[in-house]
């Protein structure tokens, strides 16, 4: 059977060497030199090897350790037929089956540099490029790549939503729980699956420790009175629309010793501003002394009132 077919591909590469040197003839006429050149090839059985040799090791990595051959049978019988050459493997990926291929690989968890043969397949699986630690979560805690990282809160404004509350540290900085799940590919919707999971099959202690930060936090009574001290205490403008420096140094100072922790060294208006987007119940309360009725009297109680 086999000579049967080399015989046809013999005589098909021969009638296409001829046709194309005919074509070569017509053009070295017209005063353009060419060449041509012939491939003939059956069209191959087995296309999608690739994919299938990498299905195969991404789910028994062990046989990436076995010869070509071997592989090339296992092959043969995953798609239920026979005549897989074993060299193909060392062969170059066509550009296709390379993105296929490194598709499969880094479904798996593993890094597809240096993805050109068959044989980097064989390769990648093997221990040489082992798939990175998985990403666990417990109710009051996450462990990456095998460190158990405890969740904290984070110094901010509670949004009832754990990824956006909760942090964990990392050497002396604080990250917080939604960096984290961007930097591992975790989805909220698949935190929040993988998170009820753990809760559901929780120790006690860990229970106790994940209620105890679920607890919804209060702002700072002062926090909700800012507008109220500021509007106490503020100097009215003499010019409409227009705030004195004294008024800024006001509110400078109501936030520094009414709203926040008390830091060292002298506050600063772009400490203040920096801190903003992370608190929107300051910013509320600050949008509203800036749109205060210039009319009212600084410390008209009716207007403290309001």
């Amino acid at each position: 059977m086999y000579n049967e077919k080399l015989a046809v591909l013999e005589s098909v590469r021969t009638e296409t060497e001829r046709v194309a040197q005919e074509q070569v003839a017509i053009a070295a006429s017209q005063g353009v030199e060419a060449v041509a050149k012939v491939a003939v090839f059956p069209v191959s059985e087995f296309p999608n090897w690739a994919t299938t040799l990498a299905k195969i090791l991404c789910k028994n990595p062990e046989l990436a350790k076995e010869p070509n051959h071997k592989l090339a049978s296992l092959i043969e019988q995953y798609e239920g037929k026979t005549g897989l050459a074993p060299k193909i493997m060392s062969k170059k990926l066509s550009a296709p089956q390379v993105s296929y291929v490194a598709e499969i690989l880094r479904s798996h968890g593993y890094e597809v540099t240096g993805l050109v043969k068959g044989t980097d397949i064989k390769r990648i699986v093997d221990g040489k490029s082992s798939p990175p630690s998985p990403t666990i979560f417990f109710p009051d805690a996450v462990s990456i790549d095998g460190t158990i990282y405890r969740y904290r809160e984070r110094r901010t404004t509670p949004t009832g939503t754990p990824w956006n509350d909760l942090c964990i540290r990392i050497g002396s900085a604080e990250v917080p729980l939604v960096t984290v799940l961007k930097l591992r590919n975790i989805s909220i919707g698949e935190f929040q699956q993988l998170d009820d999971a753990a809760k559901r099959f929780a120790e006690t202690q860990q229970t106790v420790r994940r209620q105890e930060l679920d607890k919804e936090r209060e702002c700072p009574r002062s926090l909700s009175h800012l507008a109220k001290v500021v509007e106490r205490t503020q100097r009215r403008s003499a010019k409409p629309n227009e705030y004195t420096s004294s008024e800024l140094a006001e509110l400078m100072r109501t936030w520094h010793h009414t709203i926040t922790i008390e830091k060292g060294g002298q506050p600063s208006f772009s400490d203040l501003m920096l801190e903003l987007p992370d608190n929107p119940e300051m910013l509320s309360a600050l949008r509203r002394f800036a749109g205060r009725p210039q009319d009212l009297a600084a410390n008209d109680e009716k207007s403290i009132a309001a």
